[in-house]
């Protein structure tokens, strides 16, 4: 089916490491883990996906791309370089890597961080885009549900960012993450904003447009008499 032709977005997407760094081995074998990962989670998407409008493509395809910016930015795979060195002492500090206080999270992010305002905007933004499209195609059926698994999805991600924490501290891979309550909490938030936004977006449309995202024929038919 076309619709099956966004799964090759993330090849596109890696594409260039790939010939910038196609000699190495272990970074090749890391693009293909995460394309691999990508294509099978896409794929899980389109088959619960209809795309009858142009429309419907438009946001298909500019989710596919956001959906790679956010695997990658999140929890892209990661390949060892050297499993034999190795220091596993290292894992007694990862507790001091961990936010659980999602508050004072976001309070350390206003004081200390420069960008502060870059950082927790992009939080709460981060997972609205994935809420929208799950509103628009259906995917969930109400707005409680969206952000219940705007919720999950995040705490998901920072599980996997506490993991590649403690890979990285016992082979010093240089991709340390930070795994912080409060991004939960912001990108809940954020999820909330999409399918919200949602539900603005529908009430306006609805008047205009039928579910097909075509003219209603009574607003048409004045169209054609004016």
């Amino acid at each position: 089916m076309k619709k099956y032709l966004l799964l090759l977005i993330p090849f596109f997407f890696y594409g260039r490491q790939l010939l910038v760094y196609w000699g190495d081995l272990f970074f090749c074998l890391q693009v293909f883990a995460s394309i691999s990962v990508l294509t099978g989670f896409m794929v899980l998407l389109l088959k619960r996906t209809t795309l009858s409008t142009m429309l419907d493509w438009t946001i298909a395809t500019c989710f596919s791309i956001y959906f790679c910016f956010l695997f990658h930015i999140t929890v892209e795979v990661v390949a060892f370089p050297d499993l034999h060195s190795s220091d596993w002492s290292n894992l007694s500090f990862i507790v001091q890597t961990v936010n659980v206080h999602p508050i004072r999270g976001i309070l350390d992010i206003v004081r200390n961080n420069p960008n502060a305002t870059f950082q927790i905007v992009g939080n709460l933004l981060m997972l609205s885009p994935f809420a929208f499209v799950m509103r628009y195609f259906s995917w969930v059926n109400s707005t409680k549900r969206t952000i219940m698994y705007g919720f999950f999805l995040s705490f998901v991600i920072e599980v996997i960012q506490l993991v590649e924490t403690a890979v990285d501290m016992v082979w010093q891979l240089g991709i340390r993450r930070s795994p912080d309550s409060s991004d939960v909490l912001l990108n809940t938030a954020g999820a909330m904003f999409g399918a919200l936004a949602y539900h603005v977006w529908k009430t306006v449309k609805q008047p205009s447009f039928g579910k097909n995202g075509r003219l209603n024929p009574t607003i048409q038919d004045q169209q054609e008499d004016y």
